[in-house]
């Protein structure tokens, strides 16, 4: 399987502004950008604890990602500089990684494909720092520009749909009565806009324009899907015929419209959805009014990405003073693990030698607002691992198990405990990099290997290319060829999905049957990783492939009996006859 799974490409999305260069619309920013952008560290010095949080977070990281970096190099060489500083999509991707560095104008024109460079080498220091305060503080207003060959509809939704304050000090913030201070301006004019979340959905739903989606029909393409499915849930809908589960689930949610924030910017998931801390907003003032604690926002912004390099505060299990772990890890594990519930309801309890067995496992999106998996969800990797051994412990069924790769012979071994030093990919899929004649994207980029697991079941979504004839075939690029984004194999909010694998049970097992069942979970395809590094090596490494992590969101287990009154001779006699062929092939079986 081999979506485009792009974290950072595409974390590339997280915030931009509008087109500086567009040919369709005038940006709003051009030519008066009359104060200049704060490096964090100028607001660490009243907001400590806010700079703390930020600072290892997947916004602070999104400009310097190896990951984003060369996905870029490689979507500015497959479109020729479509989405580059020159083109007609200017820095469509990269704008959003670093929206200081697009105003200041630092990123670079493309020429040729020999001079496509990192872009993280281009920017100063303070656009180095990614998403930083400024980017969402100076935000006035929200950029409502009806463009829809770049996949803006008017909405003031996707596509960095924002206008920052580009002549001004002021910082704007989601208090209706923000303490005056002597650093800088205070407005309480878009504090709605800043509790609310459109602030998040003008740039967490991304549509790239001017190519229709053959299967859905609509003149663009969602490539993040994710503030729309939010909307579209029960989270947000309080008329919802699933919304009763909502607020089961989530006590502090009654008669709530949910927000974005409510998830992660507050103390989820230590704590409940909607449950804030309360703390100093900012650690000096003017001296006019009085400091006061009251409810504040974390800026952990935790979600599924991870860095790949070393960066802070990524592994800290020490608890801050809300209770919330410092290190990224240790909370994405936290997010990752309260999402989803399994059920093995509907297995049997016990069953005959002989027959087959129905393991049904049932899974229900409970923790997320959104689909799971979300964002750049076909660059998440999620599925299923079951396995079931009978009382002898021999294997009677695996699926979902992994390949190992070894990077010196560049050969795949099967792992199927999935627990080795370069755990890869699914046994029933390879990665081939031929490329068709237009941008290098395989169009069909599976090889068959020897015992392919055709049972795995995945529910991560696609990029395609649809035929004439009507035929898919997964590709990992949103570009070229690929002419349909599938967004609809990710499991909805509160909306049950029962998969039940029919395995057969060899006559000579022995019971009882031991079942075991884990949904897993990994950011980026190591795949879709070692297809960067072939493009370029200076920045993907081995040590960055191996440092991408697996996490188990959910597990189950369950011993199933097996009743030996079985009649395995035919003779339509259950007797002593019975007993004698089961020990003949149970030796049979257990002394080859």
């Amino acid at each position: 399987m081999l979506g485009f799974r792009v974290g950072s490409l595409i974390a590339i999305l997280l915030l931009g502004l509008s087109p500086a260069k567009s040919h369709s619309a005038e940006d709003p920013h051009k030519g008066i950008i009359d104060v200049d952008f704060a490096d964090p560290e100028t607001c660490q010095n009243c907001h400590p604890r806010q700079y703390e949080e930020w600072s290892s977070s997947s916004h602070a990281y999104g400009a310097i990602s190896p990951t984003f970096n060369t996905f870029e190099m490689a979507v500015r060489k497959a479109t020729k500089g479509r989405f580059a500083n020159n083109g007609i999509q200017a820095n469509f991707c990269s704008k959003c990684h670093s929206p200081t560095a697009e105003l200041l104008e630092e990123f670079p024109d493309y020429v040729d494909d020999e001079s496509v460079r990192p872009v993280r080498e281009s920017l100063s220091e303070v656009s180095k720092r990614g998403i930083s305060c400024d980017s969402c503080h100076r935000v006035s207003s929200i950029d409502d520009t009806e463009v829809l060959e770049e996949g803006k509809l008017g909405d003031g939704v996707a596509n960095t749909s924002i206008v920052l304050d580009t002549r001004t000090g002021m910082r704007r913030g989601p208090l209706e009565d923000p303490v005056t201070n002597s650093f800088h301006a205070v407005s309480t004019r878009s504090y709605e806009y800043m509790n609310g979340d459109m602030l998040c959905g003008a740039c967490h739903d991304v549509r790239i324009g001017y190519h229709e989606d053959v299967g859905t029909g609509q003149p663009f393409r969602r490539l993040e899907n994710l503030y729309t499915e939010f909307q579209e849930s029960p989270y947000v809908n309080l008329d919802h015929p699933l919304r009763d589960q909502v607020e089961a689930y989530h006590p502090l949610t009654g008669g709530k419209v949910v927000t974005c924030q409510d998830c992660h910017m507050s103390l989820y998931p230590v704590g409940e959805v909607a449950e804030y801390p309360t703390d100093l907003v900012a650690t000096q003032g003017s001296g006019d009014e009085p400091l006061v604690e009251r409810r504040v926002s974390t800026h952990y912004f935790t979600g599924v990405d991870m860095a790949l390099i070393d960066f802070p505060n990524q592994d800290d299990p020490t608890l801050d003073k809300n209770g919330l772990p410092k290190g990224l890890d240790q909370r994405r594990k936290l997010l990752i693990e309260r999402a989803v519930e399994m059920s093995l309801e509907g297995t049997p309890d016990e069953i005959n030698p002989g027959e087959n067995f129905p393991l049904s496992v049932t899974l229900t999106n409970v923790g997320a607002g959104h689909n799971v998996v979300a964002g750049f969800s076909q660059e998440r990797q999620i599925w299923i691992e079951a396995t079931v051994t009978d009382g002898s412990g021999k294997e009677v069924f695996a699926t979902g198990y992994l390949r190992r790769f070894d990077p010196a012979t560049g050969e795949f071994l099967v792992d199927p405990d999935g627990d080795g030093d370069h755990d890869e990919e699914w046994a029933n899929v390879g990665f081939a990099f031929a490329s068709d004649d237009s941008n290098g994207t395989p169009v069909n980029p599976y090889i068959e290997v020897e015992g392919p697991d055709k049972h795995l079941v995945t529910f991560t979504n696609h990029f395609e290319y649809v035929d004439e004839q009507g035929n898919h075939h997964e590709t990992h690029l949103p570009i070229g060829k690929t002419n349909h984004f599938n967004n609809g194999r990710s499991l909805k909010p509160f909306e049950p999905v029962t998969h039940v694998y029919d395995i057969p049970i060899p006559a000579t097992a022995t019971g009882p049957l031991s079942v075991s069942v884990r949904l897993r979970f990994r950011h980026f395809l190591p795949s879709f990783l070692r297809y960067l590094k072939d493009r370029d090596n200076s920045l993907i490494t081995e040590e960055i492939i191996d440092r991408v992590q697996i996490i188990d969101m959910c597990a189950q287990s369950k011993q199933v009996e097996m009743d030996p009154d079985v009649d395995l001779n035919g003779d339509g006699e259950i007797d002593q006859l019975d007993l004698l062929e089961f020990m003949r092939q149970w030796h049979l079986q257990h002394m080859e």
